[in-house]
């Protein structure tokens, strides 16, 4: 668990009339005082340090906070804002405290809340253009995870994962902490997995396409179309790990490898969703992503899906 980020802040102090004396045992305390000074708030993006935090929680604690504390919250606030898609109040903090970002840190973070912003507003060329006023060898490990998955996600946005694919596979990842590792491969893994197979097979027909990049292409083709078939799929993703040693995305081969022991052919498949809820959207949605996969390159792979509404009632499948 990261750190809160809530250190101490400045104590305000009494003020005390220029016309009146001081006493010793005043002027001890205050020599005590500037002795030890208080510690300055850690910077670090909050919205990732707490990830149980809501916008409005960070919103009304930067009301009530002082200088870069302030600053460290509103931008957390905005974070989450953009994370549930609500833009306009996302602008309406970044326009308001766009003057106090004086610290280098959060004027860098500001800069890529900006960039994260014109990106969910499709405006790619702007955000493209943010994203390079930010990047600098002063960015913090937070700062390099949001600014290298919000170029991937314009990539992929653009129509360039050609250009995505050379961004994973070029970047650093020896220093970076396995969560930051993680959720980069798994943005390239999902944003491929939602090509079509046309789509992936002209990728790979491209002459300047790198190896490493082709090895992307294959697995993720290899997952989609053998995705019920756990027994071939467990044998070809051995196979990819054969051809392509010590690839970045073993570690997804590895999570999507079944065990031996597992069923090898599944005959039926049941869905429980609340489709009657007030969820409906949510379980429509994945109701209609599982089945694309389902519906994969191989009908003899595809086992039977039943589809089960339970509304409302949780406890109907306790």
């Amino acid at each position: 668990m990261l750190m809160s980020g809530c250190a101490a802040l400045p104590q305000s102090k009494d003020a005390q009339s220029k016309d009146e004396p001081k006493s010793a045992s005043s002027t001890k305390a205050q020599t005590n005082s500037q002795a030890i000074a208080p510690s300055a708030p850690v910077m670090q993006d909050l919205a990732r340090a707490e990830p149980a935090t809501s916008a409005w929680t960070f919103l009304e604690r930067a009301l009530d906070a002082e200088a870069i504390q302030a600053q460290l919250l509103f931008l957390a606030s905005v974070q989450r804002f953009l994370q549930a898609m609500r833009l306009e109040d996302a602008e309406i903090i970044l326009s308001r405290t766009q003057s106090l970002n004086a610290n280098p840190w959060a004027t860098r973070q500001h800069t890529l809340m900006r960039a994260a912003l014109a990106l969910a507003r499709k405006d790619l060329p702007k955000a493209r253009r943010l994203l390079a006023r930010a990047e600098n060898s002063e960015l913090d490990d937070d700062q390099w995870f949001l600014l290298n998955d919000l170029k991937l996600q314009i990539l992929f946005a653009g129509k360039n994962p050609i250009e995505a694919l050379n961004l994973i596979n070029a970047l650093s990842l020896d220093s970076r902490s396995q969560p930051d590792v993680d959720a980069l491969l798994a943005r390239v893994f999902n944003a491929l997995s939602m090509l079509t197979s046309q789509e992936r097979n002209l990728l790979k027909q491209n002459p300047n396409i790198a190896k490493d990049s082709l090895a992307w292409l294959e697995l993720v083709q290899i997952i989609s179309a053998s995705a019920f078939a756990l027994e071939t799929l467990r044998l070809e993703l051995d196979n990819w790990s054969t051809k392509y040693p010590g690839h970045r995305a073993t570690a997804l081969r590895s999570e999507f490898r079944p065990a031996s022991c597992a069923s090898a052919n599944p005959t039926r498949i049941a869905l429980l969703l609340p489709i009657t809820s007030p969820f409906s959207q949510a379980a429509s949605a994945f109701h209609d992503g599982f089945m694309r996969v389902h519906n994969g390159d191989y009908p003899s792979s595809r086992p039977l899906v039943s589809l089960y509404d339970f509304g409302d009632d949780t406890n109907s499948i306790g």
